[in-house]
């Protein structure tokens, strides 16, 4: 089942985020999974198939790329298998979160994870494969805002703009590859 969580992180020192802090984030996720499911981490890592999660970049962050220390930023994470929804949970359940992060000089402590539908937490929920593809709580039109940095992978090389065409082939390649 699709399910999305939001990570709140505070920050416990101050300093300007690098050009690639929005990239640290993948290898935090992939370390705390490594420590509930090792062969799940490495699988992750090493699998040259498509990804069964999606991950936003750091939110919250001026444009100046400035951390001032107690500073909350966030990050949104989709998990498209069930899987890799247990393993997440299984790493909330034994609480390797509350393990300080590190984004090169910037040391972060989780706040909070919402999981899965939370009430006025529009980034955060879950529905069925079956439920989205009957259109159940769905509108008849959708406008999707981009709201993060936006790139696809060709082969070796990043596409870094929000092309429509990729972006819902993406879509339909993720539904393809994860829904029953």
């Amino acid at each position: 089942m699709p399910i999305t969580a939001i990570i709140r992180l505070r920050a416990q020192t101050a300093g300007k985020a690098s050009r690639s802090f929005h990239c640290l984030m993948h290898p935090v996720l992939l370390d705390r999974i490594q420590h509930v499911s090792p062969a799940m981490s490495a699988e992750l890592h090493d699998s040259l198939a498509m990804s069964p999660f999606s991950l936003s970049p750091v939110m919250g962050l001026h444009k100046q790329r400035m951390i001032r220390a107690n500073q909350t930023c966030w990050v949104r994470v989709g998990i498209l298998t069930d899987a890799l929804q247990e393993c997440f949970v299984n790493t909330l359940e034994q609480g390797v979160w509350r393990q300080p992060i590190q984004f090169e000089e910037q040391t972060f402590q989780v706040e909070e994870i919402l999981w899965g539908e939370q009430e006025g937490e529009a980034w955060s929920g879950y529905d069925s494969f079956e439920a989205l593809r009957n259109g159940e709580n769905q509108a008849e039109r959708v406008t999707i805002t981009i709201h993060t940095p936006l790139a696809f992978r060709r082969g070796d090389n990043f596409y870094p703009f929000p092309d429509p065409s990729l972006f819902f082939r993406n879509i339909l390649s993720r539904w393809n590859a994860f829904s029953p």
